[in-house]
């Protein structure tokens, strides 16, 4: 059934890109791809209306859904013992991981695999809440595709990284973004608060909101919107003064957005920030082959979520079948108090991990290839951290 799902969305989108197509003529294709996914899963569930009323003319609405002290914790305790990627996403970054208190902090962000994130305490289950889904499925029109997971940490910098200025995503013709704080944002002069600009997802609200003007309004949307919105931000902030809010809260808060309007995340100036996002969309889009997402095996997760046919079908880009997945143990270059390692992950599990040293004077990865200078800022920032050559 997946299959037949699949084929017929590929079909329909052939051509298409999320990129290039006008407000209006994405709402035309996602209404076309919600009624083939209504023949093969039919949809019944009722949201809240007042949220989704909410959610649909703001964009955004903060949910009812809250995550426990101890919940919180045992996330945070699993996170922080797992060594991260320096990227927003893991695709973005080196493709080395470096440990919270051994190098990670020398970068904006530090983010997670996949299979770190679906076996993370509680973080999976959060995705399957009734409000959640009822939420999803209405605002879509159909029942959504669960297309990427992923949590990072955000820490002080000199100078904002590339998503802390306004933007647009452009993931999919239509998609949502459920967001989970996992530490206190306070805003203010500590900053790190989403940061959300209400009614900009919707073309018909921003021509109101400019009075009129379609050819102004038209400009702030793809596809003539340059560079997804990046290094307009003087312009935003006069022409939306009234419409940008700040998403503050302790730990636990979570709520709903739909970022193809414009957001950023707002530099910390102190401490650290970690955040969890979980992206619901209608098929395998943009944005699930920019960040290169493999599957895991289903057996990483079958114990945590309910096994029918919507929940498979919303998790099939994330899981598969353990038939399809390899069973080597995974590799990964760690930067150590050590030096560099290449640690071993057997099951996909991080208590399993063997680590062997690594000479960084061979090492072969893409960032070394990309880039020849990176083997000399590897050897610097060993130095700042550790205080020692290489080994």
């Amino acid at each position: 059934m997946q299959f037949d799902i699949d084929a017929k969305l590929d079909l329909l989108t052939e051509g298409l890109s999320e990129v290039k197509c006008d407000s209006y003529r994405k709402e035309e294709i996602c209404r076309l791809i919600a009624s083939e996914i209504l023949k093969y899963l039919p949809n019944d569930s009722a949201a809240p209306c007042q949220k989704l009323a909410e959610l649909k003319t703001n964009g955004i609405v903060r949910l009812d859904v809250k995550l426990t002290e101890i919940q919180l914790l045992e996330i945070v305790s699993y996170l922080s013992a797992i060594p991260v990627f320096g990227g927003h996403v893991p695709a973005q970054s080196d493709g080395i991981r470096r440990y919270l208190d051994h190098g990670a902090k020398a970068f904006p962000f530090g983010s997670y695999a996949l299979e770190d994130i679906v076996q993370c305490p509680h973080l999976l289950e959060l995705a399957f809440m009734p409000e959640v889904l009822s939420l999803t499925s209405a605002y879509l029109g159909c029942t959504a595709t669960i297309y990427s997971m992923n949590s990072w940490w955000s820490f002080p910098a000199t100078a904002p990284a590339m998503t802390q200025d306004y933007h647009r995503d452009v993931d999919d013709f239509k998609f949502l973004a459920l967001f989970i704080y996992l530490t206190d944002v306070r805003g203010g002069s500590a900053g790190g608060q989403h940061q959300f600009i209400v009614q900009t997802h919707d073309e018909d609200q921003v021509v109101r909101l400019l009075g009129g003007d379609k050819e102004k309004a038209s400009s702030l949307f793809m596809p003539k919107l340059r560079k997804l919105g990046y290094r307009q931000s003087h312009v935003y902030k006069r022409l939306f003064a009234n419409q940008i809010i700040d998403i503050t809260g302790s730990a636990g808060t979570v709520f709903l957005a739909d970022t193809y309007a414009l957001h950023r995340g707002v530099p910390l100036n102190e401490t650290e920030r970690l955040v969890c996002w979980i992206r619901y969309g209608l098929r395998k889009n943009l944005a699930y082959s920019n960040d290169q997402t493999k599957p895991v095996p289903f057996k990483l997760i079958e114990n945590r979520v309910n096994s029918n046919e919507h929940a498979r079908y919303m998790l099939r880009l994330l899981s598969t079948d353990t038939s399809a997945i390899s069973d080597q143990p995974i590799r990964y270059k760690v930067l150590t108090e050590n030096g560099l390692c290449e640690a071993r992950l057997n099951q996909l599990s991080w208590k399993n991990a063997t680590f062997t040293p690594l000479d960084s004077r061979v090492v072969d990865d893409r960032a070394t290839t990309k880039n020849p200078r990176f083997k000399q800022s590897l050897e610097r920032l060993r130095k700042k951290l550790f205080g020692k050559e290489s080994l």
